[in-house]
């Protein structure tokens, strides 16, 4: 049967809070994942974000919460639940973050690439000379997997899971040389920061990452076009010792997974702070849709 995919949403902002969004998703036949049944089915969210964000993407707090409603007619009779959504990142220290990204939907629905509570809770702490300590857990994400023997390699798997995972993870980062750009001048002076971000499966089109929709591993990020981080398993990407000031990234069209592409959100701009980070997500879509 023919597969099809509908999302509409309206935007607009209170005057002493961030971004609110209506969105109503349909879908028919749609192969959210390889591993449950077609997705069809209605859902309308409320989406709203309580702290504004400036432009430049450097240490923001962000708190952004939805609640929903959908109507599930994927297998058999019609089913109707609540869906609610959490999304929370906060700098403890300039060095230290926490942050989590929460979903609930049914236990029993297929609206959704993940089932129950799923999502992820994590932190990282900066510590002296390119080491960092951190630690993540995670719950019922769904797995992407970059499928190479297929009759076109290189597309994108998307599986449901029920697994949860903890990790205690020390990471070490070193670079010789002098990073592309060294010594110029920022508006903040001469010095350097970092970016980092993750490079996700927008399914919606809205440009902002939910819950259920997961990272792109193995993607290309540049930087100006010049240094470049290949994404990890989650999607997520890191770049160390950048000039302070406006910095642009972009990524390899070639290197994301079909039936992904570059969509609006896949080049972005954003202002590293001197010796602190700029948060950078970028975003492919569903090619055809």
């Amino acid at each position: 049967q023919r597969s099809r995919y509908g999302s509409v949403f309206y935007q607009t902002r209170w005057r002493h809070a961030g971004d609110s969004r209506l969105r109503l998703t349909v879908r028919r036949n749609q192969a959210l994942v390889s591993n449950a049944p077609s997705a069809t089915g209605e859902e309308l969210e409320w989406e709203q974000d309580w702290l504004r964000q400036p432009p430049s993407g450097g240490l923001n707090d962000l708190l952004r919460t939805t609640i929903g409603w959908a109507r599930d007619r994927s297998v058999g009779d019609a089913q109707t639940y609540p869906t609610a959504g959490l999304t929370w990142q906060t700098w403890l220290m300039p060095d230290w973050n926490l942050s989590t990204s929460l979903r609930y939907t049914s236990r029993t629905g297929n609206l959704a690439t993940s089932r129950g509570l799923s999502g992820v809770l994590q932190t990282e702490k900066y510590l002296t000379k390119g080491w960092t300590l951190g630690g993540s857990l995670l719950m019922n994400q769904a797995v992407v997997t970059i499928d190479g023997a297929g009759l076109l390699p290189g597309t994108a798997r998307v599986s449901r899971s029920d697994d949860k995972t903890a990790l205690l993870f020390l990471r070490y980062e070193a670079q010789q040389g002098q990073p592309y750009g060294f010594g110029l001048r920022g508006a903040q002076g001469a010095g350097a920061g970092r970016i980092s971000g993750v490079v996700f499966l927008d399914a919606n089109r809205d440009g902002i990452q939910q819950a259920d929709e997961p990272g792109a591993p193995g993607v290309e990020v540049f930087l100006n076009q010049r240094s470049r981080a290949i994404t990890d398993a989650r999607g997520h990407y890191r770049f160390t010792l950048v000039p302070t000031g406006a910095q642009r990234l972009s990524l390899r069209p070639e290197s994301v997974p079909l039936p992904w592409g570059e969509g609006p959100q896949s080049q972005v701009s954003v202002e590293v702070p001197l010796r602190g980070e700029a948060v950078a997500p970028l975003a492919v879509v569903r090619i055809g849709e």
